[in-house]
């Protein structure tokens, strides 16, 4: 595992390139092209869904968290972080017409997709779901 019971284990930065096809929303503007890579440097923890890196997204520190789509059963994990994004995407539409006016969560900056990787984009800082 890429982790231990000390803490975030820091590896050697990962730039991942988000040129995958961007899933969409309406309440999550596209990344900016200049904003279109993450360097992910750290494991912050493994669970049933994939794993979450520490990341920089341009000068932003970030959490990633990633699914690799490799065997039938990880469709699964596709499909939980899909709904994922749906709660942080219909959170942000409630943030930005104030019907929300306390931040309960961290800024989701877009979730990326290609075939066989599913990336969330999250601020750093605020609790999860």
């Amino acid at each position: 595992m890429l982790y231990s019971s000390l803490g975030p284990v820091p590896i050697r930065p990962i730039l991942v390139d988000l040129d995958l096809q961007s899933i969409p929303c309406r309440s999550i503007a596209p990344l900016p092209t200049s904003e279109r890579a993450v360097i992910l440097t750290t494991v912050l923890g493994v669970g049933s869904t994939g794993a979450v890196y520490q990341g920089f997204l341009g000068k932003k520190a970030v959490a990633v968290k990633v699914i690799e789509v490799l065997r039938r059963y990880d469709y699964k994990k596709r499909r939980r972080l899909r709904a994922e994004f749906n709660v942080y995407a219909h959170l942000e539409e409630l943030y930005k017409s104030k019907k929300l006016a306390k931040r309960i969560t961290p800024q989701c900056y877009g979730a990326f997709k290609s075939k066989r990787l599913d990336i969330i984009v999250m601020g750093l800082h605020g609790s999860a779901l």
